[in-house]
């Protein structure tokens, strides 16, 4: 059976910054992928967990998962009792008794309770059969998504067998286990029992199935046993999930959203890249129904350009550098101001960074006018500064109200890059007319996370470069002062009030270090032990994480073998 999914076959990965997030706190899916593996019986499982809204008070302690089901019998006694006992569990069920018993389907989503797919048949994979166990997660889909209206990302491989590469052609992800009591081959409740709590620990997954009455019992007398609700929550509840799609463009980003919309279980959309942003805002009032998601009351692709950003600032009250827009099919340029730096209209376009040029004569301007990807570019005049910073801020209730904590200022900057070593500071050190910012926000009625980059000149004149209306790159540094702002936003979007005892400003600076984008140019500029010792002693750093390794090493093998080859 072909399947419109198959059309997911995507294989270059673009970074499109669609940080999709569920509120942890409010009852939504968020987090990161489950791995496990089976050997000779014994399972084991590593969770890890990635970015998100998350509150610690939130967090519970294991995570009931039914396997095979829904049975007519047991899993209506089940859902009783779990529903006695306020608990959530996590249900992976077979396509073929999904279709049997929808009402039951009904019943765990209207509950508040995970599902997952398990297959359509019970299919065991083998090196075999790929092809046939492919279609089968997508006929179990299929069922889910006519009973539910949504599509389920976590399976459940039965026996433990999974192909990663079902992660990317699919977008699912595999939940395996820390536990399994082996209830299917005991029908004595105690003895399951018994099983998980000599193995019970926090973060614990266990595996049990829905069609035995012993198991039954014995996963409702755990649940007393450990507290009812307090400790036992829906997989979705319980882990952070954080999705990666792999997608070819930015149009793509829609289907994709569409794909995962669900009324019953509105997420909230933090867009990290200035394309995946100007999408959503462009769709905002019919994904509003199904996301928590940022707005703008201008159009879109209109403040997406940098001239028009511009000229919104000066009407603000900023000074900006002056400027002209050329065409670069047009020949010959008429400017007269040099030093200029020469940059695309829109850098979401085809353009990067590594567009951004200056020109110190009309002959350089000529050459690299002939250089540049865009048609469209903007040039300024460069201006000597003092000091280049960075205002990373929150924008509510479209700009009548404005969180903005500190300030960033670029220590050491590598060519043609918007980053770089820096150092972020409380607002109340940086001396700027925030009211002019808030008027900013308030012309373009824009909700939602934000950056503003400014120079400040060799005349303590402040000059509007541009706005990003997205979660920054440098964002991190915030998060490491203390100050959630993704958390702040989508708290505020559900509750229409600021989170309590959370911080909204902080004392003490703090170093952001993008490790591998500074590397040459820090062991250039300071020396290597200096750079060691600047690297050890930042507080927040691009990839490199004690708490989670991984990204740091896998980036590193990456620089080593792009650099030897």
């Amino acid at each position: 059976m072909e399947h419109k999914k198959e059309k997911r076959n995507e294989k270059a990965a673009i970074q499109l910054g669609l940080f999709l997030v569920g509120l942890l706190l409010f009852g939504t899916a968020v987090g990161g992928q489950l791995t496990g593996e089976e050997k000779n019986g014994k399972e084991k499982a590593a969770i890890q967990t990635s970015g998100g809204v998350s509150d610690a008070a939130e967090l519970k302690k294991i995570a009931l998962t039914f396997d095979d089901g829904p049975h007519p019998v047991y899993t209506k006694i089940l859902l009783d009792g779990l529903a006695e006992r306020g608990a959530k569990a996590s249900f992976f069920v077979t396509g073929e008794n999904a279709e049997k018993y929808p009402e039951l389907i009904l019943r765990m989503q209207k509950e508040g309770h995970l599902i997952g797919n398990h297959t359509y048949s019970h299919i065991q994979l083998t090196s075999n059969n790929r092809e046939a166990f492919r279609q089968e997660l997508i006929s179990t889909n299929e069922v889910l998504k006519e009973i539910t209206g949504a599509e389920p990302i976590f399976v459940r491989p039965p026996y433990g067998s999974w192909d990663k590469g079902f992660e990317q052609e699919l977008n699912m992800f595999p939940v395996l286990w820390t536990i399994d009591p082996l209830d299917w081959c005991s029908q004595s409740s105690t003895n399951v029992e018994k099983r998980i709590l000599s193995k019970a620990r926090e973060n614990a997954i266990i595996l049990l199935h829905d069609e035995y009455a012993s198991s039954i019992e014995a996963a409702l007398f755990i649940v007393d046993e450990h507290g009812g609700k307090k400790d036992f929550v829906s997989k979705s509840k319980y882990l952070k999930k954080s999705t990666i799609r792999y997608l070819k463009t930015y149009d793509e980003i829609l289907e994709a959203l569409y794909r995962i919309a669900d009324k019953n279980e509105k997420k909230a959309i933090v867009c990290c890249a200035d394309g995946a942003s100007e999408v959503v805002m462009s769709n905002a009032d019919n994904l509003k129904e199904f996301f928590f998601c940022s707005s703008i009351g201008v159009k879109p692709d209109f403040f997406f350009n940098k001239n028009d950003q511009s000229l919104l600032a000066k009407e603000s009250g900023f000074a900006i550098p002056r400027g002209e827009i050329i065409d670069t099919k047009k020949g010959k340029v008429d400017w007269d101001i040099f030093p200029c730096i020469i940059k695309p209209i829109k850098s979401i376009k085809g353009a990067g960074k590594n567009d951004i040029k200056i020109a110190k004569n009309r002959e350089e301007l000529s050459t690299l006018l002939e250089e540049v990807v865009s048609e469209t570019v903007q040039i300024q005049e460069y201006i000597e500064k003092k000091m280049e910073f960075q205002l990373i801020g929150c924008s509510l209730e479209k700009g009548e109200k404005i969180i903005i904590p500190g300030f960033t200022q670029i220590i050491r900057q590598p060519d043609n890059t918007n980053t770089g070593y820096l150092r972020y500071s409380p607002i109340s050190q940086l001396d700027i007319d925030i009211n002019r910012i808030n008027l900013f926000f308030q012309k373009i009625k824009y909700d939602g996370l934000f950056s503003i980059e400014f120079i400040r000149g060799e005349n303590n004149v402040d000059y509007y470069l541009e706005t990003n209306l997205r979660n920054d790159g440098n964002a991190y540094c915030v998060k490491s002062a203390g100050i959630n702002l993704p958390y702040i936003w989508c708290y505020y979007q559900v509750n229409k009030t600021l989170p309590k005892n959370v911080a909204l400003t902080f004392e003490k600076p703090v170093f952001f270090m993008p490790e591998f984008a500074d590397i040459k140019m820090g062991i250039k500029s300071v020396g290597v032990l200096k750079w060691i010792m600047q690297m050890v002693g930042a507080k927040s750093h691009a990839i490199f994480n004690l708490k989670d390794m991984k990204p740091f090493f896998a980036r590193a093998k990456y620089s080593l073998v792009t650099h030897l080859h």
